[in-house]
């Protein structure tokens, strides 16, 4: 199943304004975009706005969660795809208020995480080892956005299946999505870590290999009755 698949199990997107925080070079924005949403992305990496503009576009700007360069009730959905534990923790809290400032009274905020464990988790942690920051974004969206008239509802669960040609496919795309980890994978010991979990968990197709992620996701709603409460 795919993020837009499980988003669209409870809400069709479609003619919304919609906001996608973290969006990276613009993948969900373009998706979003083809279900009929005008979609807008946000992202803190100059480097990724600059590459989803010149290749597709789309329409993402320089910024951050924790300061969201919109005015006050501009979207209808705001959209958190495997971004927001990448919120730096001190910043959960302010993250949520400007979801829910930027939000129309009946807005809606999807959030889809990384389970703490999987495949890529695993394969990942030789130059990144998420499990505190996730850790700590599961407690944080489980705690703080009622203080911000945000109901949650958590909703089913899926597994995302990606799909490589290579381990040198997966090993670019990792380092793209986090120019942070450039460091640490230039290392050979920590890219052969990778490579040999990579193999130890992939499962080889005829085009390449896949790997699963299993992902929480859930729904917060802004709605008239918490507003005034």
């Amino acid at each position: 199943m795919s993020h837009l698949d499980a988003l669209k199990r409870d809400i069709d997107p479609s003619g919304f304004d919609v906001l996608d925080v973290g969006a990276g070079q613009g993948a969900f924005v373009r998706a979003l975009a083809c279900e009929g949403a005008r979609a807008t992305g946000i992202e803190v990496d100059e480097e990724a706005v600059a590459r989803a503009k010149e290749v597709s576009g789309c329409d993402i700007c320089l910024g951050t969660a924790q300061s969201l360069p919109f005015e006050p009730a501009r979207f209808d959905l705001l959209t958190y795809i495997f971004s927001f534990h990448h919120i730096p923790e001190e910043f959960h809290n302010a993250a949520f208020a400007e979801a829910a400032r930027v939000l129309r009274p009946d807005g809606r905020v999807f959030v889809a995480e990384p389970e703490i464990d999987g495949d890529m988790t695993r394969i990942v942690a030789a130059i990144d080892d998420e499990t505190a920051v996730r850790t700590a974004a599961l407690n944080s969206l489980s705690t703080l956005p009622q203080q911000h008239g945000l109901r949650r509802t958590d909703l089913a669960g899926y597994t995302l299946t990606r799909h490589y040609p290579s381990f040198d496919v997966l090993f670019a795309h990792l380092i793209a999505v986090d120019p942070a980890r450039r460091e640490k994978a230039a290392l050979p010991e920590n890219r052969n870590r990778m490579q040999d979990e990579f193999e130890r968990r992939c499962r080889r197709t005829e085009n390449g290999f896949e790997l699963d992620q299993p992902v929480r996701c859930m729904m917060f709603d802004k709605t008239a009755a918490l507003i005034g409460s």
